[in-house]
């Protein structure tokens, strides 16, 4: 994700990488896994006002009547980009550099929706009392990822072990161990050490 300059190509990536992943356990971190790196091009799945809608609309958020415009578009990927970049100094207990801070920080200075608790079918639920714009939306989304990247929460952060993906997901396990963001990396993850095995090569990506 460093340099931030895509070569779209699809027709040269499979199409398993276009859909959408929500493997990161919150908001913000699947926000982050919009972007995969595949054989040397960097494939945005938001590149353009209907993806991003369609992203919305997979993540549970109000889609606005008006499409999203080239500066919130910039302004959404600036936003991205800083997740990335403390997650990963977070990740790698590193100092993460003022220009993601001062971006997310901006970023949350915008007004969200307010927001209520009402009735439901099965029980209370939150719905928004006033209209979602895609400002809004970036704001809330950057005060999600505040919660997120900030202590005690971010060491709960942690890189999937699967070599073969580079999901960033908040671990929510009791004993906070956990190793792969989803299942299916473990299982991929344990064949392919089976068959290292049989050919006499070391295990990766499991202790």
């Amino acid at each position: 994700m460093n340099g931030y300059r895509y070569q779209y190509g699809l027709d040269r990536i499979p199409e398993v990488f276009h859909e959408f992943r929500f493997r990161g356990g919150a908001l913000p971190l699947n926000l982050i896994e919009t972007v995969h790196e595949w054989e040397g091009i960097c494939l945005d799945r938001i590149d353009g006002p209907e993806s991003w809608d369609g992203w919305l609309r997979r993540a549970g958020l109000p889609v606005p009547a008006n499409p999203i415009g080239t500066e919130l578009l910039d302004r959404m990927r600036e936003l991205r980009l800083a997740i990335y970049l403390i997650a990963r100094s977070a990740i790698d207990g590193k100092q993460v550099a003022d220009a993601p801070l001062e971006r997310l920080n901006l970023s949350a200075t915008g007004t969200p929706a307010a927001k209520a608790l009402a009735r439901g079918a099965d029980g209370l639920v939150e719905v928004r009392t006033t209209e979602a714009d895609h400002a809004s939306l970036l704001a809330e989304l950057a005060r999600e990822a505040i919660s997120i990247l900030s202590l005690p929460e971010a060491r709960r952060l942690r890189e999937c072990s699967d070599p073969a993906c580079p999901t960033i997901f908040i671990d929510r396990s009791q004993a906070g161990r956990k190793l792969w963001c989803s299942v299916q990396c473990g299982a991929r993850t344990a064949t392919r050490n089976y068959r290292r095995r049989r050919a006499g090569i070391g295990s990766v990506g499991a202790p």
